[in-house]
């Protein structure tokens, strides 16, 4: 995903008035009397937070589109619980191993 400056006024200053023509700070219009208006450099240092917090998540989103979908997690929950038949649960535990193991959480650095 492609951030701009736009995302960092929004989590900045949420309910700022402002104008953005463009994606970059020249593009600022400060509209908002009861704010200062943000530095550049103050927009850039939230932008490099943002892409770091998305990055760190990227695997969450790989693992998202390979899991199983809702309906057979429901059905292999079913056939174990209520069924007593534990093929289809297993099944998706090894599929779920397989993904978290191709898209691993990275560790996190002190």
């Amino acid at each position: 995903m492609n951030f701009d400056i736009g995302h960092a006024l929004l989590r900045l200053y949420p309910g700022a008035r402002f104008v953005l023509a463009g994606y970059d700070y020249e593009g600022l219009d400060w509209q908002d009397d009861t704010i200062q208006k943000p530095s550049r450099s103050e927009l850039e240092n939230e932008l490099v937070k943002i892409r770091q917090e998305h990055a760190a998540t990227e695997y969450q989103r790989q693992r998202e589109e390979e899991y199983p979908d809702k309906e057979s997690l429901l059905i292999a929950l079913w056939e174990l619980v209520v069924e007593g038949r534990n093929a289809s649960a297993e099944e998706l535990q090894a599929l779920r191993k397989e993904i978290k193991a191709k898209y691993p959480k990275p560790e996190v650095s002190r």
